[in-house]
């Protein structure tokens, strides 16, 4: 479906339950694919594996970080491998902390070669969806129901905007399309008791103003935005 709001061509995809998908290739031919890899068992204990590279034909795999994290299925444990504009480093989501209720969700940095990681972010909370500006000097996330901006090279997170998730970039690095549930609205799973907040699509300045709403559709839910490389439509998941 595609709809067109504020010069902005909306493509709604509908939502398809399955794996997790690998982070993008970085610019040019034959770019490495990264991952979230598999897990192994100790005993009673469950490891995630951590972030993994693979050539596009599924050769020359190996694990990038060489830290795994122990499982735990209240937070998981790494997730939502990035690589940055240039494909010299990656940014993720790593689960830290010992104590069963004490236990985040990170923002982590780490070059392309498996040197220099880092951890971007000292929140406290749970981090998510991370992404870079086109530019690749900041990262945009979602973290503490909210969307924060960070220094690629280090500092302090800065909130943009609460109670919002999912930010995408615009190709010129001018603004960040997101998704709110800022009218109260549910969406109900066909033939389930369960329901779910209902977000709308909107967009803001890359230093939270100006936020716009961009789909005005009452009987959808939409998820993951993603701009096209011309930044004249936003394809984004939707439930209905």
């Amino acid at each position: 479906m595609r709809v067109w709001l504020a010069g902005v061509a909306l493509l709604c995809i509908g939502f398809v339950a399955g794996a997790l998908p690998a982070g993008a290739t970085p610019p040019g031919a034959n770019g490495a694919l990264v991952y979230t890899c598999g897990v192994h068992r100790e005993g009673a204990q469950i490891y995630l594996e951590g972030i993994c590279l693979t050539a596009p034909d599924g050769t020359g795999a190996r694990r990038l970080d060489e830290d795994p994290v122990p499982f735990d299925s209240s937070v998981g444990g790494d997730s939502a491998p990035v690589w940055s504009p240039d494909g010299r480093r990656i940014a993720w989501i790593r689960t830290v902390g010992d104590a069963p209720h004490g236990k985040v969700r990170e923002l982590f940095v780490i070059n392309a070669d498996g040197s220099g990681r880092r951890q971007a972010t000292t929140l406290g909370g749970f981090a998510s969806t991370p992404a870079w500006s086109p530019d690749g000097r900041r990262i945009a996330f979602g973290a503490n129901n909210g969307i924060f901006v960070v220094d690629a090279a280090g500092g302090e997170p800065k909130l943009l905007v609460s109670s919002v998730a999912d930010p995408a970039w615009s190709p010129d690095g001018s603004r960040i399309a997101f998704v709110a549930n800022r009218d109260g609205r549910f969406h109900c799973l066909p033939n389930n008791d369960v329901c779910v907040p209902a977000n709308e699509l909107y967009s803001m300045n890359a230093d939270g103003t100006d936020q716009r709403l961009l789909s005005g559709a009452p009987d959808l839910d939409f998820r993951a935005p993603s701009w096209s490389p011309d930044g004249g439509s936003i394809a984004v998941a939707c439930f209905n």
